[in-house]
């Protein structure tokens, strides 16, 4: 006999529970990995941006020095 969960269901067996956990641990990383590249994405158009809307004795090799 399987015991029945509240929900008048069996219960889900272990395998489905860690496979269930690694799907979401992936899907965590590749959400965060997406976000990152579009933010590290974003901060270099803006740096790229900054320099051209810049003269060059405002550029970043200028600044930096």
């Amino acid at each position: 006999m399987r015991a029945n969960n509240q929900w008048g269901g069996t219960k889900t067996p272990l395998i489905k529970v860690s496979l269930y956990i690694k799907l979401s641990c992936f899907w965590n990383l590749l959400i965060k990995g997406i976000v990152w590249k579009h933010l590290f994405d974003f901060l270099l158009f803006t740096l790229y941006d900054y320099q051209v809307v810049l003269d060059s004795s405002h550029s970043v090799e200028n600044i930096v020095k």
